[in-house]
């Protein structure tokens, strides 16, 4: 039985994967007028965002606050960063309201990824899964392994 009710929240789970569902949005924001209302506050956050850090118009600090928030590298020189910022926040507002992340899905990422640790470099940056790491991500899904580094590379 217990086992049966540890497995049911991942029934159906790709259709949970991917948001808002209701348990995200609680009882207020199922409101079709106050969702509308917080999606379009939530997306000219990110545009004005996206627009600042393209004109230039944020510091080193706040772009590398910016960089954690977003979960990218916060390292490169200003302009590298201002274009970095800049783009995640215009691929966040454009999959805003649909193609986002529920909370089911930021769960299971971050399990995905705690399970797997990612590399790091000797300054300690983030270098990701190495090939041999990702092969054997994708057999414990029951997925395809990839087998020559060029395809890995372009994955």
């Amino acid at each position: 039985q217990d086992l049966f009710a540890h497995s049911t929240k991942f029934h159906c789970f790709d259709e949970k994967l991917f948001g808002p569902q209701e348990v995200d949005l609680g009882e207020e924001g199922m409101n079709p007028l106050k969702y509308a209302k917080d999606l379009r506050q939530r997306k000219s956050a990110a545009v004005a965002y996206s627009q600042q850090a393209a004109n230039m118009n944020m510091k080193r600090d706040e772009l590398s606050q910016h960089c954690r928030q977003l979960g990218i590298q916060d390292k490169g020189s200003l302009s590298e960063l201002s274009v970095a910022v800049a783009t995640a926040y215009a691929r966040q507002a454009e999959l805003m309201g649909h193609d986002e992340l529920s909370k089911f899905g930021e769960n299971i990422i971050e399990k995905m990824f705690s399970t797997f640790k990612t590399k790091s470099d000797e300054k300690g940056e983030s270098t990701g899964l190495s090939l041999w790491d990702f092969n054997q991500f994708l057999e414990a899904i029951g997925s395809y392994t990839i087998y020559d580094n060029k395809d890995y590379k372009n994955f």
